[in-house]
C-alpha cells in the first residue's frame, strides 16, 4: 500500500471501518503496526452499501484497482489511473459502472472477494465467499478477457461442501507448495478453513 516494495495489511470490518497495517519489517520478516483507521488511499470510501473489498492490479497496468462487493452481492471495479503504484486518495479512482467486468455477477449476499490466477493463464481469476442462507459458500468467475481488459465469466462452485459459518472471506495462495492456488478462508468466530486446490482448478474442502 505505501509501495516501499513489501506488503501491507487493510482490513475492513463490519462496523463499517477500514485498519491500515504498514508493515515496518521487510518482505521476508514482516512487523505490522496500526497506522490509521481509514488510511489515505481509501479515505471517503462510500461504505453504507457495501460490504468486502480487495486490491489487486486487475487490469495489468502496473497500479492496484479495488473492487467492492455490494452487501446485496454484486461488484463494482474501480481503477486506478494513475500507474503509479502507490494508490491514490479514493477521489481519483475511476467507477467503472459502465463498462464493469463484473456486470451480471451476482453472488446473493455479504460478499467478499479475492483474485488469483486459479486457472494459470496469467490473468487475474475472481474467488468469492458469500452468505448463502445460514451457510457460507465459495464461487468462482474466471478471467475470460485478456490482461488489459478484464471480463468474468459465470460463477461456479469452487468448493465441494459448505462451510460451516455463514459468513466467510477468502484468501488465495499456494499452501502445499503444488504449483497451483489453494484457499484459506476467515470466519466470524475466528476461525480458518482450508481449501485445497486439488489439481483441477477446482478446490476442495478437506
Amino acid at each position: 500500500m505505501d509501495a516501499d516494495g513489501d506488503l501491507d495489511i487493510v482490513a475492513n470490518t463490519d462496523d463499517r471501518h477500514f485498519w491500515f497495517y504498514e508493515n515496518t519489517g521487510t518482505s521476508s520478516a514482516a512487523s505490522f503496526v496500526l497506522r490509521t483507521a481509514k488510511p489515505e488511499p481509501i479515505a471517503g470510501l462510500p461504505m453504507s452499501d457495501f460490504w468486502g473489498f480487495a486490491l489487486g492490479d486487475i487490469d495489468s497496468d502496473g497500479d492496484l484497482d479495488l473492487v467492492t462487493a455490494r452487501r446485496a452481492g454484486q461488484f463494482l471495479l474501480k481503477r486506478n489511473p494513475t500507474g503509479d503504484p502507490l494508490p491514490p486518495p479514493i477521489s481519483a479512482w475511476e467507477a467503472t459502472s459502465s463498462a464493469n467486468p463484473f456486470a451480471g455477477l451476482d453472488v446473493g449476499t455479504h460478499a467478499t472477494p479475492s483474485f488469483g490466477d486459479w486457472d494459470g493463464d496469467g490473468d487475474p481469476d475472481l474467488v468469492a465467499g458469500f452468505r448463502l442462507g445460514l451457510i457460507g459458500e465459495l464461487y468462482g468467475s474466471e478471467n475470460t478477457g485478456n490482461a488489459r481488459n478484464p471480463r468474468f465469466a459465470s460463477l461456479v462452485s469452487m468448493v465441494d461442501a459448505h462451510l460451516e459459518q455463514w459468513v466467510t472471506a477468502p484468501a488465495l495462495g499456494d499452501l502445499d507448495h503444488d504449483g497451483d492456488l489453494d484457499v484459506v478462508s476467515g470466519e466470524p468466530d475466528g476461525r480458518f478453513f482450508y481449501s485445497r486446490n486439488d489439481g483441477d482448478a477446482k478446490p476442495s474442502c478437506p
